[in-house]
């Protein structure tokens, strides 16, 4: 019976989730949130998941409403660690601490977890796990193997389209690159789920080509957010400080540069590949279903 791989599913990331956010608010370990945010993106992806397999029972978003209340209110703490990450890793590269920027993104995290502290305090989050298990169990037990099936293949099915789509854009577009590698990722969140169910639906070359496109985008987005953060303080405090060495900073929008444009060429070749490669289903979007 198909639901119960979902439901397992379903338990895992959810103590999965639970795990990290009991670090988080404790610590505000840096490892454990990145995983608590994968593991609240992979729910998202699979409430949407039974949703498209039971609509009327099951509306995702309104279901995943608090839990993505906690991923957002966790973003600007984990953007502010990954950023200082990055500093102490490009610091000891040129041999130059960039202290002021490294002040100015720990005040950002400081003011982050302010933010992230006062709305865990309130938030119960096993009861709305709890909540959500009820209301899987509703939506999936009437289903039938063979409806199940056929609607998750179709799900992959659209959103392959909904992929194959963007060929037809130009990637360089303002905004279009970080919808498209949302989109990967969700599938690729898919593609496992489907797996467990039926492991009929494995496709381990078209994972395989979705992982390489999601792995170059995400270095890419990266070097977007770190050259954002570095022009916010740039135009800020350049002209109000002295900086420690003027010379550094300018080696780095160089190397971010450069980074960034290794990444989409990299980005581009898996992405060609991808488009090139329109094997049996799930992976073709020719595939038509009754």
């Amino acid at each position: 019976m198909f639901q119960q791989p979902l439901f397992d599913y379903y338990q895992t990331l959810a103590a999965g989730i639970q795990a990290h956010f009991v670090r988080v608010a404790a610590y505000r370990d840096p490892e454990a949130l990145h995983e608590m945010r994968v593991g609240i993106k992979q729910l998202r992806a699979f409430f949407r998941v039974i949703e498209f397999l039971a609509p009327e029972a099951f509306p995702a978003k309104k279901y995943l409403c608090p839990i993505r209340k906690l991923f957002k209110v966790s973003g600007d703490l984990r953007d502010a660690q990954v950023q200082q990450e990055l500093t102490r890793a490009w610091a000891k590269e040129f041999g130059a601490f960039l202290s002021e920027y490294y002040n100015d993104l720990k005040q950002k995290e400081i003011h982050a977890g302010s933010a992230f502290s006062a709305f865990v305090d309130h938030f119960e989050i096993e009861d709305e796990f709890q909540r959500n298990s009820e209301r899987l169990l509703y939506a999936i037990i009437p289903l039938t193997e063979e409806y199940a099936a056929q609607r998750i293949r179709s799900r992959l099915e659209d959103q392959l389209l909904e992929l194959h789509a963007y060929e037809d854009r130009d990637l360089l577009e303002e905004g279009c690159l970080h919808p498209l590698r949302i989109l990967v990722k969700e599938i690729r969140y898919t593609l496992n789920i489907a797996t467990r169910c039926f492991p009929e639906l494995e496709n381990r070359e078209l994972d395989s080509m979705l992982r390489g496109i999601h792995q170059a985008l995400g270095r890419w987005h990266d070097c977007e957010v770190a050259k954002a953060h570095l022009d916010e303080f740039h135009a800020a405090y350049a002209d109000a400080i002295s900086l420690t060495d003027e010379h550094v900073y300018d080696l780095l929008f160089l190397k971010i540069r450069d980074e960034k444009e290794t990444d989409f060429r990299e980005f581009q070749a898996c992405w060609a590949k991808f488009l090139s490669c329109r094997g049996d289903p799930p992976c073709s979007p020719k595939t038509t279903h009754g």
